[in-house]
């Protein structure tokens, strides 16, 4: 969500030089431009634009980290299907 509703409650929104703050592995600013643009192994970062600023909401960089890392994110289920470990986008179906 880009508007709180709740005015106690933080900003969710990150410039990309904080975004890439609080990366453990510091990546630089252009490197967070590239995961926006290109992606990284067939994953991109969504952003937003603010102001002519590009941003990033803090949700959407830890579904591409945990992307990145092979952890599952709220919008995948993973199924034990005879012993093959099968992922299965919601809305996406799937063989069975």
């Amino acid at each position: 969500m880009l508007l709180r509703t709740n005015k106690t409650e933080p900003p969710q929104i990150l410039t990309l030089p904080d975004a890439a703050a609080l990366i453990a592995s510091r990546p630089g600013v252009p490197t967070l431009h590239r995961w926006i643009s290109k992606g990284v192994r067939g994953h991109r970062l969504k952003s937003v634009m603010i102001g002519g600023r590009r941003m990033v909401l803090i949700e959407d960089l830890e579904h591409f980290l945990a992307a990145l890392n092979g952890e599952p994110t709220p919008e995948t289920v993973v199924k034990n299907d005879n012993s093959d470990l099968v992922t299965v986008l919601l809305g996406g179906g799937g063989n069975k």
